[in-house]
């Protein structure tokens, strides 16, 4: 918040720790494409303007809260891509655009090793991986890495933290959870394996939830915490194809119980028996199961979300003084500067939600004024009296905020 550094330089101090993640996506699973509309949930959330016990030196406290928040919006996200042998296989796309769509070789084809359960078992056609198909361009893995670009794009543009994993029969780290250049940069050198073990996906979910737990708290509103899976089938490992699903079962259920969110996307030419585990494996992690076809539609189908309050009244109670400067977001963020009188004062929230519900905050703000005042002091009110007028001008330029009664 801007003030801290204005009271830091008054002598006060600030620390934050942040709660666990208490967001959660829609529980349903769907097979299709994503869709159009992201679920919204809403609720009215404001961050204490000063911990307990600090006490403001000056007559003004910034005030940010939010009315909502959308799906993948402000989330930390792993994206777990299968890389195991069977990704040397055809997409069934022309990923390149080179006029060619990959097919099987023949000689792969006879000898029925196109199962990439046979392939995974240890049974691969007498030619290297790069050799299965007739154009390298349009394998599985080309086309999971392009479809991973869009969504990193597409997710840090929606301020996600993003970590990559990959996986075959265990869970490599590409990046640790953090920013969308390096999460980019980290797809460059993927490559599927050659070796004849096979695909745990248990491995990979449980190396994602590690990836999730690990990342370092940020101050502010809970966060979404999701794993979006890559696959083009179903696990053979560990032991064997049966004890292989119940164990990815597990973990997604794991996934789950830890308020961690699952989005299954399939791959390639996925058999009836493979689209039924990848079902099964959805509703076990309370998620959803996508069918991937343009790697560039996977959130361009998604709009930009309004959670702009449709009404919203900041003012300090005890004075009955309005806030200034309010500044509201389509996202559903808002921040406002409330004005202060010596002693305690009573601050209050009042928003209308998109879904017509009339939601209320209040927290108390001690102002206790330097005597005499000190130039610190007087700086960070001319600051904060800028920044007000600022926003006036912004406001007068654009839609402006919502109107207070």
């Amino acid at each position: 918040m801007l003030l801290f550094a204005f009271w830091l330089a008054a002598g006060c101090a600030y620390s934050y720790r942040q709660g666990a993640s208490t967001v959660a996506s829609s529980r349903e699973a769907a097979v299709g494409g994503v869709p159009n509309i992201p679920p919204l949930h809403y609720g009215l959330e404001v961050r204490p303007p000063v911990p307990a016990g600090v006490e403001v030196p000056i007559p003004w406290v910034e005030l940010e809260g939010r009315v909502g928040s959308a799906e993948l919006f402000e989330a930390d996200t792993v994206i777990a891509l299968d890389m195991s042998t069977s990704a040397n296989f055809p997409s069934g796309l022309d990923l390149d655009e080179d006029g060619i769509v990959g097919e099987v070789r023949g000689v792969v084809r006879a000898i029925g090793s196109y199962d990439p359960k046979s392939v995974q078992q240890g049974a691969p056609p007498p030619l290297p991986p790069s050799q299965w198909t007739t154009d390298v361009g349009d394998t599985v893995a080309a086309l999971e890495v392009a479809a991973a670009r869009a969504l990193v794009t597409g997710l840090g543009q929606r301020r996600n933290r993003i970590g990559v994993l990959s996986y075959a029969d265990r869970g490599h780290v590409r990046q640790d959870v953090g920013t969308a250049s390096g999460a980019q940069a980290s797809l460059g050198d993927l490559r599927p394996s050659t070796s004849t073990r096979g695909t745990d996906i248990y491995a990979a979910l449980r190396r994602a939830r590690e990836m999730l737990n690990d990342a370092p708290p940020l101050p502010g509103f809970p966060r979404q915490r999701a794993v979006l899976l890559f696959t083009d089938g179903q696990p053979v490992e560990p032991v064997e194809p049966y004890i292989a699903r119940i164990r990815a079962n597990q973990a997604a259920a794991d996934l789950a119980r830890a308020g961690i969110d699952l989005y299954v996307f399939s791959f390639g030419r996925i058999g009836v028996e493979q689209a039924k585990f990848l079902l099964e494996l959805a509703r076990s992690g309370s998620g959803r199961l996508y069918r991937v076809g343009d790697p560039e539609r996977m959130l361009a189908d998604l709009p930009p979300v309004d959670l702009t309050p449709s009404w919203l009244r900041i003012e300090n109670a005890t004075s009955g003084q309005p806030a200034r400067g309010i500044e509201t977001q389509t996202d559903g963020h808002f921040a406002a500067f409330v004005p202060l009188e010596a002693g305690e004062n009573r601050v209050r929230v009042l928003a209308e939600l998109g879904n017509g519900k009339l939601q209320r905050w209040e927290g108390v703000v001690v102002h206790q004024p330097g005597d005499p005042e000190s130039q610190a002091q007087r700086d960070a009110t001319r600051r904060v009296l800028e920044l007000i007028e600022q926003r006036d001008r912004a406001s007068d330029t654009a839609a402006g905020p919502p109107a207070q009664d």
